[in-house]
């Protein structure tokens, strides 16, 4: 008999993997068993598997304490079949049994964007890529300051967004360490900034297209899908990294999380956005005259505009 016994973790994923020849193999926790295993929720002698041929094993339970499960936690009484590819459950322990020709799952493709990511796992890379983050964080602070005491501000929020990515690449280098034994934490560490710098870049994009437009409404659409689009390629990357599954899975996952939290965001923004407003809405970025798109008016023919406007406007109230 050619049988090849997996024990699998509460995630799914494979924790050991053993293979036997042989017309039976026992399984408990006595050191005399063919299968060792170390579940103090199994009996010393717990269950035997017997090879039937063609028709797979037979697997019969030997008055043992806790019993056999099926995958669906239905018992065993005394003894079942067992074809190749099913998963039993001894005490807390998960079993999944295999012959030696069960057709395994298609080889994953190596995506691209591992090229990429295999220097930036050497510590060296990462470090010198995190300081040059820093510094452009640093600089995007001392652009938006208009008070005082700058160093103690530049400080705190090129600290702050630093503090925010770690924070959002160790939960994802657990997720990997649980789900593949691989952490992986500076790559997600480099993913997390590399996040956040293209995150402040497209949000001055959107206030130079505000500045030109006069209007937050344009922004506002185009800024809602570009989040959108930067999230879902955030949760892609983080789960490229921390989870083996395929493209197609990847993809639904990390659209419909970013989808679902973006569209919370806005939903919160609606509702706390008030129907009055005490004062006129009006763009109010101060912008270099590079960043404009079209020529400003001069200031004479602005108030020959607002001239004409009120006549008409006093024109029309007479009538």
């Amino acid at each position: 008999m050619d049988v090849i016994i997996e024990l699998i973790s509460r995630t799914k994923r494979v924790i050991e993997r053993h293979r036997y020849t042989g017309a039976s193999i026992t399984i408990g926790r006595a050191y005399d068993n063919d299968l060792i295993i170390s579940d103090p929720h199994l009996s010393q002698h717990h269950a035997v598997l017997t090879d039937l041929g063609e028709d797979g094993w037979c697997l019969q339970d030997l008055n043992s304490k806790n019993g056999i499960f099926t995958r669906k936690h239905q018992r065993i009484q005394t003894r079942a079949s067992v074809k190749s590819g099913d998963e039993i459950i001894l005490g807390k322990t998960t079993l999944r049994i295999y012959d030696r020709f069960h057709e395994v799952p298609a080889a994953l493709s190596m995506n691209p964007v591992e090229k990429i990511f295999q220097p930036l796992s050497r510590s060296g890379n990462a470090m010198l890529f995190i300081l040059m983050a820093m510094a452009v964080l640093a600089m995007n602070s001392y652009l938006e300051l208009y008070m005082d005491d700058e160093v103690r501000h530049i400080f705190a929020d090129t600290m702050g967004l630093l503090l925010l990515g770690i924070g959002w690449a160790l939960l994802w280098a657990l997720i990997g360490r649980v789900m593949r034994h691989d952490a992986r934490f500076l790559v997600q560490l480099v993913i997390s900034v590399t996040y956040l710098l293209c995150a402040i870049f497209f949000e001055n994009c959107l206030d130079v297209i505000s500045f030109n437009n006069s209007s937050d409404t344009a922004a506002f659409i185009i800024g809602g899908i570009g989040h959108f689009l930067l999230f879902s390629t955030l949760l892609w990357l983080n789960l490229y990294i921390a989870i083996s599954q395929t493209d197609r899975r990847r993809l639904l996952m990390a659209n419909g999380i970013s989808f679902s939290i973006v569209s919370l965001v806005l939903i919160l923004y609606f509702i706390n956005v008030s129907e009055f407003s005490g004062q006129p809405n009006y763009v109010h970025y101060l912008k270099p005259p590079a960043l404009q798109w079209f020529s400003p008016v001069a200031r004479a023919t602005f108030l020959q505009q607002a001239d004409d406007i009120f006549t008409y406007s006093n024109a029309q109230l007479d009538d």
